[in-house]
């Protein structure tokens, strides 16, 4: 637990609640040049916004004004990405790309100056627009083909691992991604001019972008992969100078670096669930430091660099994408968005949030010890009270009778003894038997129960399932019953049936058996008696040598 909580400085709510937002709908950018950071927002309900620090002199004077939402424009469909960079072709300018289900639609935001109070203001105009048929998951954004850094390129990873390349208005390539069943985010390393993903075995894997692109290779083959044994929520990238970039990876439980070859640079294990992660590059070329901002589900940002725990702070709530953006009054903010809208910048805080307990009063401790026998008292009584609630209001004695023969078939009598100690008003009673036993009538409804009642039952073996081994002789009654007061409970209980009311007993072996087992034991066999106590009074030997034991159907024996 952190003693310190951020400071809130901007803060707004998109869509007043109404709207969800996704982990990939934020991008913090620098749209006109000017030395300040824009937040671009997409919401899965379609709607695009952009917003923009309005000047103040100090971070005390910052807060939301009308003025700071530049753009929102309903789309269509819903936003399920959005990303900044230079998409059109002969231009130096940053538009937004915005990726929907079925289409990528690039936006440029213009600015016209205003004449009067009211200021500038800010119309989106559609550059272009790519239809596609496959459903799409993300969109990545970078130099491909180690560019300059004068155009960007998209590529559009689908649900079914199919990637698509447009060179900004012109459609580029196609192909699949091999060992793919599940989409996992999906990066661009410009140092290594090649695309970082998550395989179906768990194994971070790198492909080059020549690779990709070239149809004559069938086989895609990574440049390196390692085995993470592990999802992923998100993979990063930071870069140190443009041709040193560091891959930052975040599993379910570990927070892995890489370097732009594929070396492992370090990784961190975490002992909470990470939510979400911002990783950024601190200081000069001499002096650099590799930072992290990971938010766990405990409302709490924590800062790293590198391994080490450098700060920690309590959150508002617990935001679905965290950022950092930088303006004039304000450098290295953080930028929280919920998965409701909630939009907010923040600071660290240096002020501890200490809990003050409150004076108390000097207590009297004769009173006390008078409270304390007397809660002693009362807890006393509530066991003795629970012990009596806990007793069953019913009361269940089952009978099993004697066996008698109806022609093939042989049936058996069991009489239930219901007692109650109290009126109850209804009364269900359920019979249970392992097929090929059944038992009629297997339920049973009373009402008005308030003195002793006798239920009979018929049990027998199934006149359809002749063939069926008895594996078990048990029944199982039971009784569930409420009160006028709408008290439940319920009563069981387990008895056997007779043995020969599915077996019957041999005392010599025939001589029509097709096969046979002879047992020699040791030490001298249990009598037959006491192991099949249901069919004693048939076996008249004492001790018998070979006995058999055979079913009603004659095509299934055993000896014994």
């Amino acid at each position: 637990m952190s003693l310190f909580k951020v400071r809130d400085c901007w803060s707004t709510e998109c869509g007043r609640g109404t709207e969800t937002f996704g982990c990939d709908g934020l991008v913090v950018d620098d749209l006109f040049g000017a030395g300040e950071d824009n937040v671009i927002l997409g919401s899965l309900d379609g709607v695009l916004r952009v917003y923009g620090m309005h000047a103040a002199p100090t971070a005390a004077d910052l807060h939301y004004s009308p003025s700071d939402l530049l753009v929102e424009v309903q789309t269509d469909s819903p936003v399920l990405q959005v990303c900044t960079g230079k998409f059109v072709s002969c231009s130096p300018n940053k538009y937004i790309a915005v990726l929907h289900p079925f289409s990528l639609v690039v936006h440029g935001v213009n600015r016209i100056a205003g004449s009067t109070d009211h200021g500038d203001q800010y119309v989106l105009e559609t550059m272009y627009e790519h239809k596609f048929e496959r459903s799409a998951y993300q969109v990545i954004a970078g130099p491909f083909g180690g560019g300059t850094g004068s155009r960007d390129f998209l590529c559009v990873m689908s649900l079914d691992g199919a990637v698509s390349v447009y060179e900004q208005q012109a459609f580029g390539f196609r192909t699949a991604l091999p060992n793919y069943l599940h989409p996992f985010p999906m990066k661009y390393v410009r140092s290594a001019d090649a695309f970082i993903t998550l395989n179906a075995d768990f194994c971070l894997v790198c492909y080059k972008y020549q690779e990709l692109a070239d149809p004559s290779q069938k086989q895609k083959c990574p440049v390196w992969s390692c085995t993470l044994g592990e999802t992923v929520c998100d993979i990063q990238t930071a870069e140190i100078t443009p041709s040193a970039t560091t891959i930052h990876v975040l599993g379910e439980r570990n927070y892995y670096c890489f370097q732009g070859n594929g070396v492992l640079w370090f990784t961190k294990r975490l002992q909470y669930t990470p939510c979400c992660f911002h990783p950024y590059i601190l200081g000069d070329h001499s002096e650099v430091k590799t930072m992290c901002m990971i938010v766990s589900d405990t409302d709490t940002v924590l800062i790293y660099e590198q391994t080490k725990l450098r700060w920690s702070a309590k959150l508002f709530y617990r935001p679905c994408i965290i950022a950092r953006a930088s303006f004039k009054a304000l450098q290295g903010c953080l930028v929280l968005l919920s998965e409701t809208g909630d939009l907010r910048f923040c600071y660290l805080g240096t002020e501890p949030m200490i809990f003050m307990a409150p004076e108390r009063p000097p207590e009297d401790y004769k009173d006390t010890k008078n409270q304390l026998v007397q809660l002693k008292k009362e807890l006393q009584n509530m066991s003795l009270r629970d012990e009596a609630d806990t007793l069953p209001l019913l009361k269940l004695n089952t009978r099993i009778l004697s066996v008698r023969s109806e022609g093939p078939r042989k049936l058996c009598n069991v009489e239930v003894d219901v007692t109650p100690s109290l009126a109850i008003s209804t009364v269900q009673i359920t019979f249970q038997t392992i097929t090929p036993l059944v038992i009629l009538p297997k339920v049973v409804h009373l009402k008005d129960l308030t003195e002793t009642m006798t239920i009979r039952a018929l049990a027998h073996r199934d006149d359809d399932d002749s063939e069926s081994v008895v594996s078990s002789m048990e029944c199982t009654t039971y009784v569930y019953y409420s009160t006028a007061s709408d008290e439940l409970g319920v009563v069981q209980q387990i008895v056997r049936l007779p043995l020969s009311l599915a077996y019957e007993s041999h005392p010599t072996p025939p001589s029509d058996f097709s096969w046979s087992a002879k047992i020699v034991v040791d030490e001298t066999p249990v009598a037959l008696r006491t192991l099949f106590n249901g069919i004693r009074n048939t076996i008249r030997v004492k001790h018998v040598p070979c006995a058999v034991i055979k079913t009603k159907f004659p095509s299934q024996n055993c000896t014994g």
